[in-house]
């Protein structure tokens, strides 16, 4: 039997296919007072296919084409229809959309595999789901691969959030808050499992300080088939936050 420490471990060094870990990491520039927003680089509410969807990559870019000098593969990473884990490699074809294989669920990553002399995505790709056409992943101008603070878990394995990060990236006007919370949603299987609120905690704009909580001595636990994101509600405009949690899961 592992301590929780060992485990992170054994997740890390990734040896172990019962055990598995992922640090989910996310930046959302422009959150305003309308309403709370998650923290992934689509900006406002993050919507997750319907149910396991084909999801068409494209770019904003031609130059992240295959034989061209941005992006010319990316890999998605997520969940089948029975909350398995699912990925698979596109070849991209630059504004013209280019279908997955796979049917997804849940996204929980994209990433250039390949690239052209840029070394970097040139335009803004997007996986959307067919039919309810909800963007599920974003990579950014230039930044590689999705930042978005949203992670779902798989079937079989019992999650724990180990670590947790908050970060307000703006020193003006002064005197404003952020309220970032950490939320899960047990059995997001089910179309009406609600969303509970795991911590939440205060962020000032002047500070520049971020929030850290270290999970380890107390680590939030997550059971299969569940939703983690976390979200900001501000008190002023253009707030710009970023996020990051630890996720060490072990199949029971």
């Amino acid at each position: 039997m592992y301590s929780l420490d060992q485990y992170v471990m054994a997740a890390s060094r990734g040896n172990d296919t019962n055990i598995g870990g992922t640090r989910k990491f996310g930046r959302n520039t422009d959150v305003d007072t309308a309403a709370a927003e998650d923290i992934w680089d689509g900006g406002g509410v993050y919507v997750p296919p319907t149910v396991a969807r084909v999801h068409a990559i494209v770019s904003g870019s031609a130059l992240d084409d295959a034989g061209s000098t941005g992006a010319t593969s990316v890999t998605i990473e997520g969940l089948d229809t029975n909350w398995d884990a699912l990925s698979e490699t596109v070849i991209m074809d630059g504004a013209t959309p280019v279908n997955t294989v796979g049917s997804y669920l849940r996204v929980n990553r994209m990433y250039v595999a390949t690239a052209g002399t840029g070394l970097v995505n040139a335009g803004i790709i997007t996986a959307t789901a067919a039919v309810d056409a909800t963007v599920s992943a974003q990579i950014s101008l230039g930044k590689g691969q999705t930042l978005q603070a949203v992670f779902s878990t798989a079937a079989r394995f019992n999650s724990y959030i180990t670590d947790l990060i908050v970060g307000v990236n703006r020193t003006s006007p002064a005197a404003q808050t952020c309220e970032a919370s950490l939320w899960v949603r047990p059995g997001a299987n089910v179309a009406t499992a609600p969303w509970l609120q795991k911590s939440v905690f205060i962020l000032h704009s002047e500070s520049n300080v971020p929030y850290h909580h270290p999970f380890k001595n107390c680590p939030q636990s997550v059971p299969p088939m569940s939703d983690i994101k976390i979200t900001c509600s501000v008190s002023a405009n253009n707030f710009d936050i970023s996020a990051e949690f630890c996720v060490t899961a072990i199949a029971g």
